[in-house]
């Protein structure tokens, strides 16, 4: 696994806000191998968000970008 992928499933595991899905677990199959990382239930993707509130896209960044600041340490 590349020291990329385990510093942002590092990450990943580290942020806790309302605006950010959690990773619940992290599953390696050294057999194939893959990587699969399973998160909280979200009911709306980003893409689905973009595409049906395009109108609203501008305050619905606003929102995320705290999560994104508290996960680099703001």
């Amino acid at each position: 696994m590349s020291p990329t992928a385990i510093r942002e499933i590092m990450l990943l595991r580290e942020m806790h806000h309302p605006n950010v899905v959690r990773l619940d677990s992290v599953h390696i199959d050294r057999a194939e191998p893959s990587l699969t990382l399973a998160f909280d239930y979200a009911e709306h993707d980003l893409y689905e968000m973009i595409r049906y509130h395009r109108d609203r896209l501008h305050s619905e960044l606003w929102e995320l970008l705290p999560g994104g600041w508290e996960g680099l340490g703001g």
